[in-house]
């Protein structure tokens, strides 16, 4: 058995590398790749359609980021009005608010993750239920409309939440999974991402979503090839092949 003697040493002998050149041949052998082209890439930056799909991602990272960055002051609301709850059904009602440390015993913590993951739970099987009535409304009314009553929908939820929380001597905790319900108005954030994607595919043509695979000669390689140059998901749409 050959054993590798040196780290320099080739891995294929060098009777293997000719053997290769020789039955490739009849390919070119100065094979250059397409260079970077911007001015496809500019055209399509001014057109109308970039416009709409630069604001809905910037509408989408928006509606990405509240929705995260409002979870944890929900959670924060959760644990404040369980923990009230707690002390005031064991005749230890504090006058003003409750120190945090005080509530993280079992129980309330127990209480807090069981709402929390039923929320989570609720939320969605909402937007599952209603996701194809608002697909057939958004055809028929326009995707607007859907994502209007997203937002109204959306702060009907959180108004719900904050007021819950706020009367939680009154009311049990466990009435903030009611919040679910006004998601249905408008389908909650799968629905509005749904929405999102489908005005960019609404913007732009259709005869420029698609591109057709096939293999290059010269590269070896899968390149992509399609019979329209302003297709704006092919490579040679932004980039322009040395002759």
């Amino acid at each position: 058995m050959h054993e590798i003697e040196d780290e320099q040493q080739p891995l294929l002998p060098a009777s293997s590398v000719h053997s290769a050149e020789s039955a490739g041949s009849d390919q070119p052998r100065n094979r250059q790749w397409p260079t970077p082209s911007i001015g496809p890439l500019r055209a399509f930056l001014s057109s109308e359609a970039a416009v709409t799909i630069i604001c809905v991602f910037i509408l989408q990272f928006l509606v990405s980021f509240a929705k995260h960055v409002v979870e944890v002051p929900i959670v924060r609301l959760f644990e404040t009005a369980i923990c009230d709850r707690y002390y005031s059904s064991h005749g230890d009602a504090a006058s003003g608010p409750v120190n945090e440390r005080s509530c993280k015993l079992p129980p309330i913590q127990d209480q807090l993750a069981l709402i929390t993951g039923f929320r989570f739970g609720f939320d969605a099987f909402g937007g599952v239920v209603s996701a194809i009535y608002y697909g057939g409304l958004a055809d028929r009314l326009g995707r607007r409309l859907v994502l209007i009553l997203f937002c109204i929908g959306t702060l009907l939820s959180l108004v719900w939440i904050v007021m819950v929380c706020y009367l939680n001597k009154v009311l049990p905790t466990q009435l903030v999974w009611i919040s679910s319900i006004f998601l249905l108005v408008g389908g909650g954030q799968r629905v509005a991402k749904s929405m999102l994607f489908t005005i960019i595919a609404d913007s732009v043509d259709q005869s420029s979503r698609y591109i057709e695979q096939t293999s290059h000669p010269d590269y070896g390689v899968t390149k992509a090839n399609t019979d329209r140059d302003t297709c704006i998901f092919s490579p040679r749409y932004l980039t322009s092949a040395r002759s």
